[in-house]
């Protein structure tokens, strides 16, 4: 179904490439930084000996035409990292919610089409507020699992290839740490993701349990009724109770989304 958005994800393909690359070339100003803020300065006597300095001038002023000639390079490479940063997070962003916003409008227009075409009978067995809900959360469901893991495996695969690639040139006992470590980087990833995206392939839910979404909706398209039968306080206690039946230990989830973090 996405096929026909393929020159937006394209596009977001390659802006994720150039928002990935934004880590490793960060490491690299960043070390050229190190370098310019920590360079040693030998005495005169050294600079003549074993440098060929006539005197300390003419090597101090080679030292500091040196620093400033990388401190102009650090500037436009930090000028580039933002261009960069910036220009590829927003490409990104674009294509991969285009299509992921065309793809979730597709389905839903689909899915409305079918609900319409089915039989009276059909219809009143099923609770308006209960269809809305569902069809507003199954494609909302299809758009993040459409755009957002994309974009941050593509992100992810660029920044991890291009840092082992530049650790394997110029240091390679780094690289090996770094591989070291990836496994570890990778399951704190999943376990975030699980704690954004909830598995819930093998969880039943009962045809005549509402969700919250439903219960809003409901409530909502018969405020009149619900006024005036005030029954303002057992709709919020209904809504409660579908929260808790979504989400039993919302602390514990939050929890592992946060100790997540730090693994990553």
């Amino acid at each position: 179904m996405g096929v026909v958005d393929w020159p937006y994800l394209a596009i977001g393909t390659a802006g994720a490439l150039v928002a990935g690359l934004q880590f490793p070339a960060m490491g690299w100003v960043w070390a050229y930084m190190i370098e310019l803020l920590y360079r040693p300065v030998v005495t005169c006597q050294v600079a003549a000996d074993l440098l060929g300095f006539k005197d300390c001038n003419a090597y101090h002023d080679d030292v500091a035409n040196d620093m400033k000639h990388l401190s102009y390079l650090l500037t436009y490479g930090f000028i580039g990292l933002t261009v960069a940063s910036l220009a590829g997070l927003c490409v990104t962003y674009w294509g991969f919610g285009s299509a992921a916003e065309r793809m979730s409008k597709r389905v839903r227009d689909a899915a409305f089409v079918s609900i319409v075409r089915q039989e009276v009978a059909w219809h009143d067995l099923q609770s308006p507020g209960e269809l809305s809900s569902q069809l507003a959360d199954d494609t909302s469901m299809l758009q993040a699992f459409a755009g957002e893991p994309i974009r941050s495996l593509v992100i992810s695969v660029s920044s991890v290839v291009v840092g082992l690639i530049i650790s394997f040139v110029y240091m390679w006992p780094f690289a090996l740490l770094i591989l070291f470590i990836l496994p570890f980087l990778a399951i704190g990833a999943m376990i975030e993701m699980k704690s954004y995206i909830a598995d819930d392939a093998n969880v039943e839910v009962p045809k005549n349990e509402s969700s919250p979404g439903g219960i809003v909706i409901e409530t909502l398209a018969n405020i009149r009724t619900v006024a005036s039968l005030t029954l303002e306080d057992h709709q919020a206690l209904e809504y409660d109770r579908a929260l808790e039946r979504e989400d039993p230990c919302p602390l514990w989830s939050n929890f592992v989304k946060g100790a997540a973090t730090p693994l990553r």
